[in-house]
């Protein structure tokens, strides 16, 4: 996980994926770069740069979505400190997810008053922030209730 950070911040630091692998001194070109059959896609940008979102909110967090609310199952690896997914939106309203080995901070920023939440037997309106240990099961639950 730090290889594919630092090389993404190489990537950007050098102004996007065009500007990086413009001479090929990397020793690729940009995916799909003309080659018959390659997967790359409109300016050749990587389409597995978005994996590494979706392995953070649903890898390391387990974000699950089901009919009864927001499942998280955090399984943050032993080498990292914590994990953070920020500006998720869920029901309306705007969220930033973080755990680390034994706690899960849930964050609700911006609340457009559609739905309240119920987290680990408390209930929230408007924007709010929890924060709890993981419980013995692993899984905490984000339920939203609808207002109005």
């Amino acid at each position: 996980l730090q290889g594919l950070l630092a090389w993404e911040r190489d990537v950007w630091a050098e102004g996007g994926y065009r500007p990086y692998y413009a001479d090929g001194s990397k020793g690729t070109t940009l995916q799909g770069g003309g080659t018959a059959g390659a997967a790359g896609v409109m300016s050749y940008e990587f389409p597995e740069t978005a994996i590494l979102g979706g392995i953070v909110l649903y890898g390391f967090l387990g974000a699950e979505a089901r009919a009864d609310g927001l499942h998280l199952r955090p399984r943050v690896p032993g080498a990292q400190p914590f994990i953070r997914a920020e500006n998720i939106l869920y029901h309306g309203s705007l969220f930033t997810f973080e755990a680390t080995q034994d706690a899960l901070r849930v964050r609700c920023a911006q609340n457009d008053g559609a739905y309240a939440f119920e987290l680990a037997d408390e209930h929230f309106e408007g924007a709010f922030v929890w924060e709890g240990p993981i419980p013995a099961d692993g899984e905490v639950v984000l339920r939203p209730v609808r207002v109005r």
